[in-house]
């Protein structure tokens, strides 16, 4: 059974250009800031401006009524904690103004990842377009608006996404990349706690648990990606 009581350490935060990270925002007592579509759409107005601004590139946005997962890579040296501090405090002020509102936004400060290798990232990406459905927002992916799932599994423009490299070897043409991409979403992966507890950072590095969630992550990542590049499965 899994121990949650584990306490893990506040880590120093790994900051460079062209590093991928997987980054986590949680609103404040779990409030639900983002039940509605249209603060969902002022985050994302945020997001854009700031990336832009900071020349980030964003691979995955999703937004849940209490928290956001975005996956983004920095360059020319706007490192992630400028990045994040700048969409964080605008939209913390942005909300508290519309809703005559005081007090915190969000919960803490926010939590990355750093993304080291094609497995990791592609099942980190398939684990945050699977939460509305994990979580019981919507009973379909393509019920939920607020994720970059459409621009992956359906194809739909998005100005903010830039594609994750890793998905791009799924296949040769955006078809086949896009079934692919869809056949990995809805493969049942590895157990959900290991899942959660390895992309949420409930296990400390290096501990049993989080090898343990690694291998079983990547395992059940890594045919997709194997048989993409080479067009069989291992031991066949």
């Amino acid at each position: 059974m899994i121990d949650w009581r584990r306490v893990v350490g506040r880590p120093e935060r790994i900051r460079g250009d062209d590093l991928y990270y997987h980054i986590i925002l949680r609103c404040n007592n779990g409030e639900r800031m983002f039940a509605s579509g249209a603060e969902c759409a002022f985050f994302l107005e945020h997001l854009k401006r700031y990336v832009d601004q900071y020349k980030c590139e964003v691979h995955n946005y999703t937004i849940m009524p209490s928290h956001v997962h975005l996956m983004l890579m920095t360059t020319s040296g706007n490192h992630v904690d400028i990045v994040l501090r700048d969409i964080c405090s605008c939209t913390a002020r942005s909300y508290n103004k519309r809703r005559t509102r005081s007090g915190h936004f969000w919960r803490h400060r926010f939590r990355s990842k750093i993304i080291t290798d094609d497995a990791y990232a592609l099942a980190c990406l398939r684990y945050n377009h699977r939460n509305p459905l994990v979580g019981g927002v919507v009973q379909s992916l393509d019920d939920w608006k607020w994720s970059a799932y459409h621009y992956y599994a359906r194809g739909m423009p998005d100005e903010i996404i830039k594609p994750l490299p890793t998905y791009l070897n799924l296949g040769s043409t955006g078809t086949e990349r896009r079934e692919r991409y869809v056949e990995v979403v809805a493969d049942p992966g590895a157990p959900a706690a290991l899942e959660r507890g390895l992309f949420e950072g409930r296990f400390g590095e290096g501990t049993y648990w989080y090898e343990r969630a690694r291998r079983e992550v990547n395992a059940a990542i890594f045919r997709y990606i194997y048989c993409a590049n080479y067009k069989r499965v291992p031991g066949t």
